[in-house]
């Protein structure tokens, strides 16, 4: 196997060095049946929403990244903050990318260094992101 990042250890790796060249980490988590139970199943992500306090505690910025409407974003900033913890942002970068006038950032996707979501492997994203938060909380 070649491709690097299938290595647990080292997308681990890449997270640690991240965070120690930056001092701070951009979450990104999904809303829809990661934070909240959109299909009503009675479904609840206490895991998740614990794992974004702690995010927060070291300073961590987290953006919600969505298919939700622009309509919907505040009822999902209203529920993060019923989860305890404060977003920074829903669908947007949270970083000034135009700090380089040379560059035109308006039609890529949102920087992050870890995504958190149901349809993308979240219980590798979750785990590899709490064992970083256990380790420097």
């Amino acid at each position: 196997m070649n491709d690097p990042f299938l290595i647990r250890s080292n997308t681990f790796d890449r997270l640690v060095e991240e965070y120690l060249k930056h001092g701070s980490l951009i979450v990104a988590v999904d809303f829809d049946n990661t934070l909240f139970d959109y299909h009503n199943k009675g479904w609840q992500f206490p895991a998740v929403a614990e794992l974004m306090k702690d995010c927060k505690s070291l300073g961590f910025k987290i953006v919600v990244f969505t298919g939700s409407a622009k309509e919907r974003h505040s009822f999902i900033k209203d529920y993060c903050r019923s989860l305890g913890f404060i977003i920074d942002g829903v669908n947007e970068d949270v970083i000034d990318w135009h700090q380089d006038k040379s560059l035109d950032w308006s039609q890529s996707k949102i920087y992050f260094n870890i995504l958190l979501d149901d349809r993308a492997g979240l219980g590798e994203a979750y785990n590899t992101l709490r064992i970083l938060v256990n380790l420097y909380k």
